[in-house]
């Protein structure tokens, strides 16, 4: 009977460090993440969306797009990020491996970045760009219809 408990407490306790373990996993990525202040991110393909006679339709492209973010601070939820017209305050939010940048911009439209905790090759991290916006006029270089962005970020 005690050679049945004993084998009932180790199977317990490898339970216990089985779940214990991702958790301390994902805790360790949150800090890591928790810890960035600068990223330079680029985006080299883009998705685009549109509608033609109420048909969703979309098309995927090269990329040029780049961006900072600045004064990164999850603890107060802010940042600035830094692009060709300025810098605008986001809000910054780290949950599990993570870090979301959430833009809402006066005229209406949402911007978001996440930053995974996956590095590249080179040790840059993945990254992904969405810009949930529609205009009835579309102009060269502007944002009128829906987009995401693909590419990564590095810290500096």
């Amino acid at each position: 009977m005690a050679l049945l408990r004993q084998a009932a407490a180790w199977a317990a306790l490898g339970c216990l460090l089985s779940v214990q373990t991702p958790v301390l996993e994902v805790r360790a990525q949150e800090d890591r993440l928790r810890t960035v202040r600068t990223l330079a991110c680029t985006f080299t393909v883009t998705a685009r969306g549109d509608w033609t006679d109420d048909a969703a339709e979309g098309a995927i492209e090269g990329s040029t797009l780049a961006f900072r973010f600045e004064s990164i601070d999850t603890d107060q939820a802010s940042a600035d990020v830094l692009g060709r017209f300025g810098s605008s305050p986001v809000v910054a939010q780290v949950t599990g491996e993570h870090l979301h940048f959430i833009q809402v911009l006066a005229e209406g439209p949402l911007y978001s970045t996440t930053v995974f905790n996956r590095e590249t090759a080179d040790g840059k991290l993945l990254a992904v760009h969405s810009r949930h916006e529609f205009r009835d006029v579309q102009l060269r270089g502007f944002t009128s219809r829906p987009e995401q962005y693909y590419g990564e970020c590095e810290e500096r």
